[in-house]
């Protein structure tokens, strides 16, 4: 079949979690006694503050919203004490990991993740015309750090290490979250001999203020500022 986009052509395509009515009936649960904590539903229902909000936005229907959702930027910025331009909103986080995948990731560019993992990584991925790279899972679904960390490379563009892992659902605590956050900086640095490659946070910058993230920014805008230079 001819394709106009050759990355389209697999087989492999999303499967989404079963539905509640399906496994109610195919294993004889109660409705009500099944929760899809795998695709994050809320058991307990809907927050009545979430269902009140839908409410009176429907009295707005016709009316486009902002299109950069700067209200509800500004509340989450205020909630986690960061800036609203750092706050990204979009039709649910397949959407935002594509965009990142297509801004940090050019096409024929690779990015790194385990094995297994989300789905969706790699099939925006190839759909894009981006190449994932695996590193598989140890027994038990171990993290395998070391092996993850020394699978950096300088055309390595993107590093995806997310918590909770999905599918296996385990978690990394935050004090591993920023070590190993160091540790992939300071490999995507030597591995594209950028000079001052050891690491080391901005001048002023306290301890307390060490937030998750500001290290994750520090990953991107590192990789950022190598290749502005090339």
């Amino acid at each position: 079949m001819f394709l106009s986009n050759p990355s389209l052509a697999t087989t492999e395509t999303y499967s989404p979690g079963l539905t509640r009515e399906y496994v109610a009936e195919t294993y004889g649960v109660p409705l009500d006694d099944v929760a899809k904590l795998g695709s994050a539903e809320n058991p307990l229902g809907p927050s009545p503050l979430a269902a009140e909000a839908v409410a009176l936005a429907l009295q707005q229907l016709d009316i486009y919203p902002s299109w950069t959702a700067e209200p509800v930027r500004r509340k989450i910025a205020a909630t986690y004490g960061v800036e609203p331009e750092q706050v990204i909103c979009g039709a649910g986080e397949t959407e935002i990991i594509s965009w990142i995948i297509r801004t940090f990731v050019e096409p024929g560019g690779k990015l790194l993740m385990h094995e297994p993992a989300f789905p969706i990584y790699h099939l925006f991925a190839e759909a894009e015309g981006r190449v994932p790279e695996f590193v598989p899972m140890g027994p038990g679904f171990d993290f395998c750090l070391d092996d993850f960390v020394a699978r950096i490379s300088a055309d390595i563009r993107l590093v995806m290490l997310t918590r909770p892992h999905s599918p296996t659902g385990l978690m990394l605590a935050d004090d591993d979250i920023r070590i190993e956050t160091r540790r992939i900086i300071a490999a995507a640095l030597k591995a594209s001999n950028v000079e001052g490659a050891e690491l080391r946070l901005r001048d002023g910058l306290k301890a307390s203020e060490e937030s998750l993230v500001y290290q994750v920014l520090i990953l991107l805008a590192e990789r950022g500022c190598e290749d502005y230079g090339k």
